[in-house]
């Protein structure tokens, strides 16, 4: 490229073609663009999730010489721990009809989950903002969690607008009912991906009103 701002601009976000009659190559960790002849597609690989998600059509009266991609979701450690989920579950009955926050945080070194509960700058029914747990040089965040009290589970466009980063992110509603609800999708720089229907691939705990 002439311009070597563009050649640090490509390092960040590669793009690639999708092989007819290949696999993908390997990719180290990361974010990159693959071309395919059904869509256009981001790959992440980050020591907690393996995924390749779908994001643009082309033209249908465009051939293209590419091969064709399924989406995937893999996560390094299986599902979220029910265990987990039920800890932040009791955290928002307490905090409710507030909303609260916490995180469920990878460590990269040794595999282990854990859960923590988010500093709280306000809160009330309607909202709540709050900044996320101090983390180690070898951790992640995997699933930013916040509650909605006695409301349903939705993604509002306030959350829209601070999930940019790479992450999992869960909104539970009706916290104080036998049957809580909760929305789970997954968050890619701005780019959301509804994981309703991946449930049981995802969560390790008994559906809970959400539906695809």
């Amino acid at each position: 490229m002439a311009d070597p701002r563009d050649a640090v601009l490509l390092a960040a976000c590669p793009v690639i073609a999708a092989p007819r009659h290949g696999a993908l190559p390997s990719m180290s960790p990361g974010l990159r663009l693959v071309v395919a002849a059904n869509g256009v597609f981001v790959q992440v690989r980050l020591p907690w999730l393996d995924c390749l998600q779908r994001f643009g059509g082309i033209d249908s009266g465009l051939p293209v010489p590419y091969g064709a991609l399924s989406p995937w979701l893999r996560l390094s450690f299986g599902v979220i721990p029910a265990d987990l989920l039920r800890r932040f579950i009791a955290s928002a009955r307490y905090a409710a009809p507030d909303e609260t926050a916490a995180a469920i945080i990878h460590d990269g070194r040794s595999g282990m989950l854990r859960v923590a509960t988010c500093e709280t700058v306000e809160a009330d029914r309607d909202h709540v903002v709050y900044r996320l747990p101090l983390l180690a040089a070898t951790e992640q965040v995997v699933l930013d969690l916040h509650s909605h009290g006695d409301a349903p589970a939705f993604f509002s466009a306030l959350g829209d607008a601070d999930d940019r980063a790479i992450k999992l992110c869960g909104v539970f509603g009706r916290v104080r009912s036998r049957h809580p609800e909760a929305r789970v999708r997954l968050a890619i720089n701005g780019l959301f991906i509804d994981l309703c229907d991946q449930w049981d691939s995802v969560v390790g705990l008994t559906r809970l009103g959400c539906e695809p």
